[in-house]
């Protein structure tokens, strides 16, 4: 796990800006082209994130899910315990979080960067549409999992969706 971890890391380093950009505008195009289908109801309440430095550009979606309609919220650390996290919205009131993450398995296990702020949070948040943005070098075929662990719903990549769900069984 951590040779994962740490391939990770270097990979997001190694990204230039010009190429996260790109790889950014493929991935957001590949979700923004599926919407409808997977989503076909609107969504009220949306939770986005700040990307780290090569992590796919989530918002770039912001725009997008205004226009459907869509509130967004992005994550709030101040004056809060260690490892906590919120959104200004009750967890259960999420239609959608887009959550960041190192690497992923198919059946959308999850490796966050340690801290444990979205292994606190998605708990609280058991009715929302889980989805990772990422890289095809970043999904592998599983991943160990530990209890408190919450899987994803769909893996976007730059190029295949994964509905993790359906791979669960």
């Amino acid at each position: 796990m951590s040779d994962l971890r740490s391939f990770a890391k270097r990979f997001f380093k190694a990204l230039s800006p010009c190429v996260t950009s790109d790889y950014s505008e493929i991935v957001c195009t590949q979700f923004q082209r599926q919407y409808s289908q997977l989503f076909p109801n609107s969504l009220q309440f949306v939770a986005l994130y700040e990307p780290m430095v090569g992590e796919i550009e989530v918002t770039l979606l912001k725009d997008f899910f205004e226009l459907k309609g869509a509130k967004c919220f992005f994550p709030r650390w101040k004056d809060l315990g260690p490892g906590e996290m919120e959104f200004g919205i009750d967890p259960e009131a999420l239609n959608l979080i887009l959550v960041p993450g190192l690497a992923f398995g198919e059946r959308g296990e999850r490796m966050g960067r340690g801290q444990g702020y979205y292994d606190r949070f998605l708990p609280r948040a058991t009715h929302t549409l889980k989805i990772a943005l990422t890289y095809d070098e970043l999904v592998k075929p599983s991943l160990k999992q530990e209890s408190w662990d919450v899987p994803m719903d769909y893996i976007f990549t730059q190029t295949r969706v994964i509905d993790c769900k359906s791979k669960r069984g």
